[in-house]
């Protein structure tokens, strides 16, 4: 992104991270994941799927860093939050 716009790596960073208050990897990894729940409750389509949508081509890689930021695997929290939908 910093090649892509002409300046150094490290002052991109710095500058948004002072104005995001999170690096730019962080702010992916949100945007990814946030992305990745929405497709877990509004379809059914596979986890590999889900997967490859948000950016990530290995499905296992995916599934473990779901996990670690919402503690739930992608096959737990889709089944949990249909549950929840289904009792309302």
């Amino acid at each position: 992104m910093a090649d892509y716009i002409g300046i150094n790596r490290t002052y991109l960073t710095s500058i948004f991270k002072e104005k995001m208050d999170k690096s730019p990897q962080e702010f992916l990894m949100q945007v990814r994941m946030s992305k990745a729940c929405e497709l877990l409750l509004n379809t059914d389509v596979p986890i590999n799927v889900v997967a490859r949508e948000v950016g990530y081509e290995d499905q296992m890689a995916f599934s473990k860093m779901f996990r670690k930021k919402n503690g739930l695997s992608p096959d737990q929290y889709r089944k949990k939050h249909h549950d929840e939908h289904t009792i309302s």
